[in-house]
């Protein structure tokens, strides 16, 4: 098998399950010219996420961890929308749910937090506003 499709089925198969009660983030490291715009279609992969689907979340505790946004924010949307909808999922090992993606912007020597981080959400809805507006 070809090491770049192999890499990408574990990206696919691996991003978002569980493993010891944690959710896994499985990323790809992509080089890109610089020359390429911000418009550029590749800026919508899978491995980068999708800016309609993303929100900031700022003004952080520095020691807040991507786990504790993760729970915050499922229930947020939880609680507004209901369960996701588990009926047609193609990998059992996969949980559904609201929340695909936390991202912590962290400190790369002490590993802290920097204060804000971006959650992506498996659907586009129009919830965040009262979710942003419960935030403080």
């Amino acid at each position: 098998m070809d090491p770049f499709e192999a890499a990408r089925l574990a990206i696919e198969k691996c991003n978002g399950t569980m493993f010891l009660d944690h959710m896994l983030r499985v990323d790809a490291v992509v080089k890109r010219p610089m020359t390429k715009s911000l418009s550029d279609s590749t800026l919508l992969s899978p491995t980068i996420g999708d800016p309609k689907l993303t929100i900031f979340v700022g003004n952080l505790d520095f020691a807040t961890k991507e786990e504790d946004l993760r729970v915050f924010f499922e229930g947020m949307v939880t609680t507004e929308r209901g369960l996701p909808d588990v009926e047609g999922s193609e990998d059992e090992d996969k949980r559904k749910c609201w929340v695909t993606r936390v991202r912590m912007v962290r400190d790369r020597d002490t590993q802290l937090g920097k204060g804000f981080a971006y959650v992506q959400f498996s659907v586009r809805a129009s919830f965040f506003p009262i979710v942003m507006g419960t935030v403080h």
